[in-house]
């Protein structure tokens, strides 16, 4: 009697571990990004931080591929979103929500390397700054970490044939005294330099500008 009382102990056990370690199973599908959080056994992050670089407890920067993966459940939390698409007819304006501070009298970041915000590890190394985004996300499809960066979609803006845009800069270098539209400007590098309040023209073609 004892002995049987013993087996379905054991059954019972065997039954809650084999569930416990098949819950720490999540398969990402084609069209999804895997986001990862550690909820345990890792560093705090510093004040102000919020997506979590290396060890930190905390949502992590980096994404998972579509694929079947296992983490230890209770220390991880895995999160499936959809990928962001982008149609032929839209732009993605992106806001990063860490990041270091933009920089005084700065309204947007500049853009840096980070495969067009789909390696989130990447912009955060790459220095990437905290706020609205110089850089946009045309029209495709993107494995983005949602959690960092919010994607708003806003319609592209089409200038017909034998028109004109006018294009006014709200960020950038200041103009140089006494000019109402900017020159052509240069950085260090020698690429071209955008002025804040400056004007420009784009002819229209019938096509996306």
């Amino acid at each position: 009697m004892m002995a049987g009382i013993g087996w379905v102990v054991l059954g019972i056990v065997v039954f809650i571990v084999l569930l416990f370690f098949l819950k720490g199973f999540r398969l990402i599908g084609a069209d999804q990004v895997g986001i990862l959080t550690k909820n345990m056994f890792g560093r705090k992050m510093p004040e102000g931080q919020i997506i979590a670089r290396q060890k930190e407890i905390g949502v992590r920067a980096k994404t998972l591929m579509p694929g079947l993966y296992w983490r230890l459940p209770i220390i991880w939390t895995f999160t499936k979103v959809p990928v962001v698409t982008v149609d032929i007819a839209s732009i993605g304006i992106v806001e990063s929500i860490d990041g270091e501070p933009l920089p005084k009298g700065r309204v947007l970041a500049d853009e840096v390397e980070c495969n067009q915000f789909q390696d989130a590890e990447m912009f955060l190394a790459n220095h990437g700054k905290k706020g609205p985004q110089v850089g946009i996300l045309r029209p495709g499809t993107y494995r983005i970490n949602t959690v960092l960066f919010h994607i708003t979609k806003a319609p592209a803006i089409r200038i017909t044939e034998n028109t004109i845009g006018i294009a006014v800069a709200k960020d950038g270098i200041p103009l140089p005294t006494g000019y109402v539209i900017a020159p052509k400007a240069l950085n260090d590098d020698g690429s071209e330099a955008d002025h804040k309040g400056s004007l420009s023209t784009v002819e229209g073609t019938g096509g996306r500008n």
